[in-house]
Protein backbone atom coordinates (compact mmCIF):
# COMPACT_ATOMS: atom_id res chain seq x y z
CA UNK A 1 0.00 0.00 0.00
CA UNK A 2 1.35 3.27 -0.74
CA UNK A 3 -1.12 5.55 -0.09
CA UNK A 4 -0.39 7.52 3.62
CA UNK A 5 -3.92 7.91 4.46
CA UNK A 6 -4.28 3.84 4.61
CA UNK A 7 -5.61 2.90 8.25
CA UNK A 8 -2.54 0.85 8.97
CA UNK A 9 -0.54 4.42 8.38
CA UNK A 10 -2.79 6.23 9.95
CA UNK A 11 -2.82 4.10 13.27
CA UNK A 12 0.62 3.53 13.19
CA UNK A 13 1.85 7.28 13.74
CA UNK A 14 -0.87 7.96 16.30
CA UNK A 15 0.30 5.05 18.19
CA UNK A 16 3.90 6.30 17.99
CA UNK A 17 3.36 9.70 18.70
CA UNK A 18 3.23 8.89 22.18
CA UNK A 19 6.45 8.37 24.18
CA UNK A 20 5.12 6.31 26.49
CA UNK A 21 4.06 3.36 24.19
CA UNK A 22 7.80 4.05 22.48
CA UNK A 23 9.62 3.10 25.50
CA UNK A 24 7.38 -0.03 26.32
CA UNK A 25 8.41 -0.57 22.39
CA UNK A 26 11.66 0.03 22.65
CA UNK A 27 11.96 -2.56 26.07
CA UNK A 28 10.03 -4.83 24.56
CA UNK A 29 11.96 -5.69 21.15
CA UNK A 30 15.53 -4.52 21.58
CA UNK A 31 17.86 -6.52 23.27
CA UNK A 32 18.92 -5.56 26.97
CA UNK A 33 22.70 -5.29 25.94
CA UNK A 34 21.21 -2.20 23.75
CA UNK A 35 17.80 -1.32 24.76
CA UNK A 36 19.19 -1.13 28.61
CA UNK A 37 21.42 1.64 27.70
CA UNK A 38 18.69 3.75 26.44
CA UNK A 39 17.28 6.68 28.58
CA UNK A 40 14.01 6.28 27.56
CA UNK A 41 12.93 9.12 29.34
CA UNK A 42 14.41 11.43 27.11
CA UNK A 43 12.93 10.50 23.98
CA UNK A 44 12.12 13.07 21.63
CA UNK A 45 10.39 12.88 18.71
CA UNK A 46 11.57 14.80 15.56
CA UNK A 47 9.25 16.45 12.80
CA UNK A 48 11.38 14.85 9.98
CA UNK A 49 10.75 11.83 7.81
CA UNK A 50 13.88 10.06 5.79
CA UNK A 51 11.19 8.50 3.26
CA UNK A 52 11.84 9.63 -0.33
CA UNK A 53 8.94 9.08 -2.92
CA UNK A 54 10.27 5.63 -3.77
CA UNK A 55 10.65 4.74 -0.25
CA UNK A 56 6.92 6.07 1.14
CA UNK A 57 5.62 3.31 -1.06
CA UNK A 58 7.26 0.53 1.08
CA UNK A 59 7.06 1.60 4.53
CA UNK A 60 5.84 4.90 7.44
CA UNK A 61 8.73 5.96 9.66
CA UNK A 62 8.48 7.89 12.95
CA UNK A 63 11.57 9.13 14.34
CA UNK A 64 13.26 9.95 18.26
CA UNK A 65 15.96 11.28 19.56
CA UNK A 66 17.15 9.93 22.87
CA UNK A 67 20.29 10.03 24.88
CA UNK A 68 22.79 6.55 24.84
CA UNK A 69 25.06 5.75 27.96
CA UNK A 70 27.30 3.09 27.98
CA UNK A 71 30.18 3.37 30.88
CA UNK A 72 31.67 6.40 30.36
CA UNK A 73 29.70 7.43 26.66
CA UNK A 74 27.51 9.30 26.72
CA UNK A 75 25.59 10.27 22.92
CA UNK A 76 22.49 10.83 21.54
CA UNK A 77 21.00 8.42 18.98
CA UNK A 78 17.99 8.44 16.40
CA UNK A 79 15.74 6.07 16.78
CA UNK A 80 13.63 5.23 13.47
CA UNK A 81 10.46 3.34 13.71
CA UNK A 82 9.69 1.85 10.23
CA UNK A 83 6.32 0.28 9.67
CA UNK A 84 6.89 -2.08 6.26
CA UNK A 85 3.07 -1.47 4.56
CA UNK A 86 3.23 -4.62 3.09
CA UNK A 87 1.50 -7.64 3.78
CA UNK A 88 4.67 -9.92 3.01
CA UNK A 89 7.90 -9.24 3.04
CA UNK A 90 10.31 -7.67 0.48
CA UNK A 91 13.03 -8.94 -0.89
CA UNK A 92 16.78 -7.21 -0.39
CA UNK A 93 15.22 -4.87 2.43
CA UNK A 94 18.61 -4.03 3.08
CA UNK A 95 19.20 -2.14 0.10
CA UNK A 96 15.80 0.09 1.03
CA UNK A 97 17.36 0.63 4.06
CA UNK A 98 20.48 1.92 2.79
CA UNK A 99 18.96 4.04 0.81
CA UNK A 100 16.76 4.99 4.16
CA UNK A 101 20.11 5.28 6.27
CA UNK A 102 21.57 7.69 3.66
CA UNK A 103 18.45 10.01 3.04
CA UNK A 104 19.15 9.91 7.25
CA UNK A 105 22.97 10.86 7.35
CA UNK A 106 22.55 13.35 4.77
CA UNK A 107 19.81 14.91 6.36
CA UNK A 108 21.90 15.00 9.42
CA UNK A 109 24.83 16.58 7.48
CA UNK A 110 22.33 19.54 5.99
CA UNK A 111 21.04 20.87 9.14
CA UNK A 112 24.20 20.99 11.38
CA UNK A 113 26.24 22.31 8.38
CA UNK A 114 23.50 25.60 8.45
CA UNK A 115 25.26 26.00 11.92
CA UNK A 116 28.61 26.07 10.42
CA UNK A 117 30.52 24.12 13.31
CA UNK A 118 32.26 20.91 13.25
CA UNK A 119 30.00 17.76 13.59
CA UNK A 120 29.82 13.90 14.13
CA UNK A 121 26.63 11.94 12.99
CA UNK A 122 24.55 10.64 15.26
CA UNK A 123 23.81 6.74 15.84
CA UNK A 124 21.24 5.71 14.15
CA UNK A 125 19.00 2.78 15.13
CA UNK A 126 16.39 1.30 12.83
CA UNK A 127 13.32 -0.57 14.27
CA UNK A 128 11.08 -2.36 11.55
CA UNK A 129 7.73 -3.52 12.74
CA UNK A 130 6.37 -6.02 10.01
CA UNK A 131 2.66 -7.18 10.46
CA UNK A 132 2.39 -9.52 7.41
CA UNK A 133 0.08 -12.73 6.95
CA UNK A 134 4.21 -14.35 6.04
CA UNK A 135 7.15 -14.90 8.04
CA UNK A 136 9.71 -12.21 7.63
CA UNK A 137 13.00 -14.48 6.90
CA UNK A 138 15.93 -11.83 8.01
CA UNK A 139 18.79 -12.93 5.65
CA UNK A 140 22.43 -11.39 6.16
CA UNK A 141 23.46 -9.27 3.05
CA UNK A 142 26.57 -11.37 2.28
CA UNK A 143 24.01 -14.47 1.56
CA UNK A 144 22.54 -12.10 -1.49
CA UNK A 145 25.71 -11.86 -3.42
CA UNK A 146 27.86 -14.25 -5.15
CA UNK A 147 29.86 -16.14 -3.32
CA UNK A 148 33.23 -14.14 -2.30
CA UNK A 149 36.39 -15.04 -0.82
CA UNK A 150 37.05 -13.58 2.64
CA UNK A 151 39.45 -11.09 1.26
CA UNK A 152 36.23 -9.54 -0.84
CA UNK A 153 33.59 -9.04 2.36
CA UNK A 154 34.93 -5.83 3.02
CA UNK A 155 33.78 -4.64 -0.16
CA UNK A 156 29.94 -5.87 0.88
CA UNK A 157 27.93 -3.52 2.55
CA UNK A 158 27.60 -3.72 6.44
CA UNK A 159 23.96 -3.24 7.67
CA UNK A 160 21.59 -4.01 10.28
CA UNK A 161 18.63 -3.39 11.84
CA UNK A 162 16.08 -4.75 14.35
CA UNK A 163 12.84 -6.89 13.36
CA UNK A 164 9.77 -7.26 15.09
CA UNK A 165 7.39 -9.52 13.32
CA UNK A 166 4.08 -9.86 14.43
CA UNK A 167 3.16 -12.69 12.14
CA UNK A 168 5.40 -15.36 14.90
CA UNK A 169 4.22 -13.67 17.77
CA UNK A 170 1.34 -15.68 19.63
CA UNK A 171 -1.43 -13.72 21.05
CA UNK A 172 -0.23 -15.45 24.45
CA UNK A 173 2.83 -13.86 24.11
CA UNK A 174 0.98 -10.52 23.72
CA UNK A 175 -0.81 -10.58 26.10
CA UNK A 176 1.45 -11.88 28.57
CA UNK A 177 3.17 -8.54 27.99
CA UNK A 178 3.36 -5.87 31.50
CA UNK A 179 2.11 -2.45 29.03
CA UNK A 180 -1.76 -2.04 28.60
CA UNK A 181 -0.66 1.07 25.94
CA UNK A 182 2.14 -2.14 24.13
CA UNK A 183 0.04 -4.77 24.66
CA UNK A 184 -3.27 -3.30 23.26
CA UNK A 185 -1.37 -2.09 20.31
CA UNK A 186 0.20 -5.26 19.36
CA UNK A 187 -2.65 -7.17 19.28
CA UNK A 188 -5.01 -4.49 17.65
CA UNK A 189 -2.36 -5.22 14.93
CA UNK A 190 -2.64 -8.68 14.55
CA UNK A 191 -5.84 -9.56 14.68
CA UNK A 192 -6.58 -7.13 12.25
CA UNK A 193 -5.02 -8.73 10.01
CA UNK A 194 -7.52 -11.37 10.38
CA UNK A 195 -10.41 -10.17 8.63
CA UNK A 196 -12.81 -11.04 10.54
CA UNK A 197 -14.82 -8.18 12.21
CA UNK A 198 -16.92 -10.93 14.20
CA UNK A 199 -13.51 -11.90 15.53
CA UNK A 200 -11.91 -8.51 15.86
CA UNK A 201 -15.07 -7.59 17.91
CA UNK A 202 -14.78 -10.56 20.21
CA UNK A 203 -11.32 -9.60 21.02
CA UNK A 204 -12.27 -5.98 22.04
CA UNK A 205 -14.91 -7.25 24.65
CA UNK A 206 -12.45 -9.68 26.11
CA UNK A 207 -9.61 -7.57 26.02
CA UNK A 208 -9.52 -3.64 26.22
CA UNK A 209 -10.34 -2.37 29.49
CA UNK A 210 -13.37 -0.19 29.76
CA UNK A 211 -11.87 2.71 31.02
CA UNK A 212 -8.89 5.12 30.26
CA UNK A 213 -5.63 3.82 31.21
CA UNK A 214 -3.16 5.29 33.48
CA UNK A 215 0.36 4.18 32.56
CA UNK A 216 3.76 5.28 34.23
CA UNK A 217 1.36 8.92 35.27
CA UNK A 218 -0.14 9.07 31.54
CA UNK A 219 -3.80 8.95 31.18
CA UNK A 220 -5.10 8.47 27.55
CA UNK A 221 -8.91 9.37 27.21
CA UNK A 222 -8.27 8.62 23.52
CA UNK A 223 -5.88 5.65 23.34
CA UNK A 224 -8.95 3.30 22.55
CA UNK A 225 -11.04 4.98 20.40
CA UNK A 226 -7.86 5.15 18.18
CA UNK A 227 -7.74 1.68 18.48
CA UNK A 228 -11.31 1.45 17.30
CA UNK A 229 -11.66 3.45 14.67
CA UNK A 230 -8.46 1.38 13.65
CA UNK A 231 -10.24 -2.15 13.84
CA UNK A 232 -13.43 -1.04 12.74
CA UNK A 233 -11.85 0.56 9.69
CA UNK A 234 -12.68 -1.14 6.35
CA UNK A 235 -16.44 -2.46 7.90
CA UNK A 236 -17.89 0.63 6.50
CA UNK A 237 -21.27 -1.08 5.94
CA UNK A 238 -23.69 -0.12 8.87
CA UNK A 239 -26.11 -3.27 8.19
CA UNK A 240 -22.84 -5.34 8.69
CA UNK A 241 -21.07 -3.67 11.92
CA UNK A 242 -24.57 -3.49 13.83
CA UNK A 243 -25.68 -7.07 12.83
CA UNK A 244 -22.55 -8.26 14.28
CA UNK A 245 -22.42 -5.76 17.46
CA UNK A 246 -25.58 -7.02 17.87
CA UNK A 247 -24.39 -11.05 17.91
CA UNK A 248 -22.32 -10.57 21.01
CA UNK A 249 -23.00 -11.41 24.43
CA UNK A 250 -25.44 -8.86 25.92
CA UNK A 251 -22.84 -7.59 28.40
CA UNK A 252 -20.75 -6.52 25.67
CA UNK A 253 -22.99 -4.67 23.25
CA UNK A 254 -23.30 -1.77 25.22
CA UNK A 255 -19.43 -0.39 24.82
CA UNK A 256 -19.69 -1.08 21.06
CA UNK A 257 -22.18 1.31 20.35
CA UNK A 258 -19.28 3.87 20.60
CA UNK A 259 -17.46 2.23 17.95
CA UNK A 260 -20.69 2.22 15.60
CA UNK A 261 -20.98 5.56 16.90
CA UNK A 262 -16.95 6.31 15.72
CA UNK A 263 -17.24 4.47 12.33
CA UNK A 264 -20.49 6.60 11.20
CA UNK A 265 -21.20 9.47 14.02
CA UNK A 266 -24.37 8.18 15.22
CA UNK A 267 -26.94 5.78 16.41
CA UNK A 268 -29.61 3.16 14.85
CA UNK A 269 -31.51 4.36 18.30
CA UNK A 270 -34.18 1.22 17.46
CA UNK A 271 -31.51 -1.35 16.93
CA UNK A 272 -29.52 0.52 20.31
CA UNK A 273 -33.07 0.40 22.37
CA UNK A 274 -33.53 -3.25 21.13
CA UNK A 275 -30.57 -4.59 22.47
CA UNK A 276 -31.26 -2.57 25.64
CA UNK A 277 -34.49 -3.89 25.94
CA UNK A 278 -33.58 -7.74 25.54
CA UNK A 279 -30.86 -7.03 28.20
CA UNK A 280 -32.97 -5.92 30.26
CA UNK A 281 -35.79 -8.44 29.89
CA UNK A 282 -33.04 -11.94 30.28
CA UNK A 283 -31.95 -9.73 33.58
CA UNK A 284 -35.09 -10.06 35.24
CA UNK A 285 -36.23 -13.67 33.82
CA UNK A 286 -33.10 -15.42 35.16
CA UNK A 287 -32.64 -13.55 38.20
CA UNK A 288 -30.00 -11.54 37.60
CA UNK A 289 -30.65 -8.37 40.03
CA UNK A 290 -27.48 -7.06 39.57
CA UNK A 291 -27.31 -6.98 36.64
CA UNK A 292 -30.99 -6.13 35.32
CA UNK A 293 -30.38 -3.02 37.78
CA UNK A 294 -27.37 -1.80 35.90
CA UNK A 295 -29.29 -2.23 32.53
CA UNK A 296 -31.82 -0.18 33.71
CA UNK A 297 -29.30 2.32 34.71
CA UNK A 298 -27.73 2.86 30.89
CA UNK A 299 -31.34 2.55 29.51
CA UNK A 300 -32.51 5.53 31.73
CA UNK A 301 -29.32 7.01 31.06
CA UNK A 302 -30.32 6.71 27.43
CA UNK A 303 -33.23 8.14 27.47
CA UNK A 304 -35.50 5.38 27.18
CA UNK A 305 -38.87 5.95 28.56
CA UNK A 306 -40.13 4.04 32.12
CA UNK A 307 -43.55 3.12 30.00
CA UNK A 308 -40.99 1.32 26.92
CA UNK A 309 -39.30 -0.31 29.67
CA UNK A 310 -41.87 -1.41 31.81
CA UNK A 311 -43.54 -2.84 28.37
CA UNK A 312 -40.29 -4.51 27.42
CA UNK A 313 -39.76 -6.29 31.00
CA UNK A 314 -43.10 -7.36 31.13
CA UNK A 315 -43.75 -5.54 34.45
CA UNK A 316 -45.73 -5.94 37.06
CA UNK A 317 -42.51 -7.01 38.76
CA UNK A 318 -41.70 -5.45 42.47
CA UNK A 319 -38.02 -5.95 41.95
CA UNK A 320 -38.17 -3.96 39.07
CA UNK A 321 -40.24 -1.50 39.47
CA UNK A 322 -38.16 -0.65 43.05
CA UNK A 323 -35.19 -0.69 40.90
CA UNK A 324 -36.84 2.38 38.25
CA UNK A 325 -38.12 4.17 41.06
CA UNK A 326 -34.60 4.22 42.33
CA UNK A 327 -32.98 5.26 39.52
CA UNK A 328 -35.48 8.27 38.59
CA UNK A 329 -35.12 9.93 41.85
CA UNK A 330 -33.00 12.64 42.27
CA UNK A 331 -29.93 11.64 42.96
CA UNK A 332 -30.22 8.68 41.20
CA UNK A 333 -29.40 5.28 43.66
CA UNK A 334 -26.20 3.45 43.09
CA UNK A 335 -26.83 -0.18 42.94
CA UNK A 336 -24.83 -0.81 46.40
CA UNK A 337 -27.49 1.98 48.00
CA UNK A 338 -30.42 0.27 46.64
CA UNK A 339 -29.79 -3.32 47.67
CA UNK A 340 -28.59 -2.60 51.16
CA UNK A 341 -31.69 0.43 51.67
CA UNK A 342 -34.53 -0.59 49.41
CA UNK A 343 -34.77 -4.32 49.48
CA UNK A 344 -32.92 -5.95 51.90
CA UNK A 345 -35.64 -8.46 52.46
CA UNK A 346 -36.42 -9.48 48.86
CA UNK A 347 -33.06 -9.16 47.21
CA UNK A 348 -30.30 -11.49 47.96
CA UNK A 349 -26.83 -10.68 49.23
CA UNK A 350 -24.30 -10.94 45.78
Amino acid sequence: MSQLNHPHDKFFREMFSRPVLVAEYIRYCLPEHIGGHLQVETLQQQKETYLDEELKSYASDVIYRCQYRNDDIETEVEITLLFEHKSYPEPFVWLQLMQYLVNALKFQFRAEKKKGKPFQFRPILPIVIYHGEEPWIKSSVKEDFQPVGEELLRFLPVIDYELKDLSVVSEQELADLGGEFLKSMLMAMKVKRAHNFMNLLRWIAETLPTTEIIENGVQDADFYRVILLYLGAGNQQKPEVMKAIQQLPQTSQERFVSLYEVLFGDVEESALEKGVQQGIKQGVEQGRYQETFLQLQKAIQKGLSVELIEETTSLPHPAVQAMIASLTTTPAMSWEEFQSDVFPGILPQQ
